[in-house]
């Protein structure tokens, strides 16, 4: 996994070797067509024979494909927290495992797509993927006109897609309301975490999460397929195409992806521009909310969007209007999520990161964000 926030909020085991029929896979999928469904059932029957076919032989069992320089193994991430019983830790790798099915599924979709890489074979514990030569974007560079256009138009094609999963929008409130009943239970015993706890605590989060809840579904926003992450480090530069316009960027990391409102994915964009991971010292991150894009910037992005749709949208100008508030009223969904999400990380992540200095910088940008809108 190629990322520039620190990982480890998904939970992915090996896939088990239970058959489609036998499992809950197809599950999400309230609203697919039939042609979303077909694609969906020859994919995960695919990757499950795949898995199980590995699995029986002890190890990999792929090949590269023909004519390829290179391809890369991708791992699953595995849960840092051993405790719970028997029972919970079956039901949650039952969970993980079709969590993983899910997401590669979704994977060899948008490979087919040409939206990501090429995907060539899975194994119990991750997947062989295309290698690409490229890098991934700084943070700086979010706010360059073309790669801003190009984003802009590489986001609305993802939101465009049709994809064989459940479509109601579930994911953003049903997550942060997870993370939040974590963080509620969750107790450190450095004193440093300790007081930070306490600090958050006295924001009263829950009584912040439902505030959020009922000015967003006050707030139109059409329900996409949406990345949910699209931070500089899932953004590849393509290697020789630097100079190409709009075809040398690529969109990559799709484990957050769901169902969702449009304007959580845009205006998460629009926060990830303040927010710098490749700082090398503690907290391994900058922050600097002086950094989120302007009007004009915004107008920009949205406009190179819209025009993806080709005409779909009549009084261009009052969609953009309108979609200014859309974005910037989600953008308070994305400082909430990710604080509560970090909070959580800096409870069972191994990696070295300044988590709760992160949960507190995002806190300190929502209030900021609510001053500003003034809500």
């Amino acid at each position: 996994m190629v990322v520039s926030r620190p990982c480890g909020a998904r939970i992915l085991f090996p896939i088990t070797g239970r058959s489609p029929e036998e499992s809950d896979v197809t599950r999400p999928f309230y609203g697919a067509g039939d042609t979303e469904l077909r694609e969906f059932a020859a994919a995960s029957l695919f990757l499950l024979e795949k898995a199980n076919s590995d699995s029986a032989h002890g190890g990999l069992g792929l090949q590269g494909p023909p004519g390829a320089a290179s391809w890369r193994v991708c791992p699953c991430k595995r849960s840092c927290n051993k405790e719970g019983s028997e029972q919970a830790q079956s039901e949650s790798e039952f969970q993980g495992a079709e969590a993983m099915v899910l997401e590669s599924v979704m994977f060899a979709i948008l490979a087919e797509r040409a939206l990501g890489p090429k995907l060539y074979g899975i194994f119990p514990q991750g997947r062989l993927e295309e290698f690409i030569p490229s890098r991934r974007l700084e943070t700086e560079e979010l706010s360059v006109p073309d790669i801003s256009a190009e984003i802009a138009e590489k986001m609305a094609t993802f939101h465009g897609m049709k994809m064989p999963f459940n479509k109601e929008p579930k994911w953003l409130f049903g997550t942060m309301e997870k993370y939040l009943n974590q963080v509620l239970r969750i107790q450190f015993t450095g004193e440093s975490k300790v007081k930070q706890l306490h600090k958050f605590l006295s924001y009263n989060l829950p009584l912040q999460l439902e505030s959020l809840r009922s000015l967003l579904e006050s707030t139109p926003s059409p329900v996409v397929f949406c990345h949910n992450d699209c931070q500089e480090g899932n953004i590849l530069l393509l290697e020789g195409r630097e100079n190409l316009e709009n075809r040398k960027l690529m969109l990559i990391d799709f484990e957050y992806s769901s169902y969702n409102y449009r304007g959580f994915d845009i205006g998460n964009h629009f926060c990830e521009w303040m927010y710098d991971y490749n700082y090398e010292k503690y907290p391994f991150f900058r922050a600097d909310i002086q950094n989120y894009p302007t009007r004009k910037q915004q107008l920009h992005f949205i406009s190179n969007y819209l025009a993806a749709f080709q005409n779909e949208f009549e009084e261009k100008s009052i969609i953009e209007e309108e979609m200014l508030i859309e974005v910037n009223r989600f953008a308070l969904a994305s400082h909430l999520f990710w604080g509560l999400w970090s909070i959580v990380q800096a409870k069972i992540s191994s990696i070295e990161f300044g988590y709760m200095e992160y949960a507190q910088a995002r806190f300190d940008a929502y209030f900021e964000q609510k001053r500003k809108l003034g809500v």
